[in-house]
């Protein structure tokens, strides 16, 4: 379809996730214990391994920290209720009805160290077939191809379907910022002292 194809095929966390298709069992590998282990330095960094973010203890300590997957899941349906009130982004949905706050929750919790929720929901997720623009049909049934059903939606325009969304509105970091109500201003914010 597009250079954005291929790019998801090359994405080393699509293919940790292929790869967690096909194995038997749970998964336990993402369960990273916390523990009572003390504070650790701050900023808390990415631990990226062969180009995909790998939990570890420092992770799974910042998760209990912030008080564990519900935090997160809270975090994620507030995001969703933003998103799909902005006809700007409710265009890259094919459905509201989908448990996309759900599902991304899991997933931060996953790449956090909360263990392998994503990865348990995915292997039960039902495939759904839609239709991209121009007619054509795709079966979505992961991560990767619920990207390339938004990247190629009817509701797009023309002109911008296939493109990936790494400028969504087409605006600065800077001027992104600047679009958020004063209101607003507050959701953006570290809400927690550690």
């Amino acid at each position: 379809m597009s250079n954005a194809s291929h790019d998801v095929e090359n994405d080393p966390d699509i293919a940790a996730e292929l790869r967690g298709l096909k194995l038997k069992g749970d998964d336990n590998k993402t369960e990273v214990s916390g523990g009572s282990k003390q504070a650790p330095n701050f900023p808390i960094s990415l631990h990226i391994v062969d180009g995909s973010h790998v939990a570890t203890s420092d992770s799974a300590w910042l998760l209990q920290q912030i008080g564990g997957g519900d935090v997160i899941h809270r975090l994620t349906d507030a995001f969703y209720q933003k998103v799909f009130q902005d006809a700007h982004l409710a265009q890259f949905f094919a459905s509201f009805d989908d448990p996309h706050a759900e599902r991304l929750g899991n997933w931060i919790i996953e790449k956090m160290g909360g263990g392998p929720v994503w990865t348990k929901e995915r292997k039960r997720r039902p495939q759904v077939q839609v239709t991209l623009a121009g007619g054509h049909k795709h079966v979505v049934h992961d991560r990767s191809s619920a990207h390339v059903a938004a990247w190629h939606s009817p509701k797009r325009q023309p002109s911008k379907g296939g493109n990936r969304m790494n400028n969504l509105l087409d605006l600065s970091h800077h001027q992104a910022l600047q679009q958020i109500s004063e209101s607003e201003q507050d959701d953006l914010q570290w809400p927690y002292d550690l």
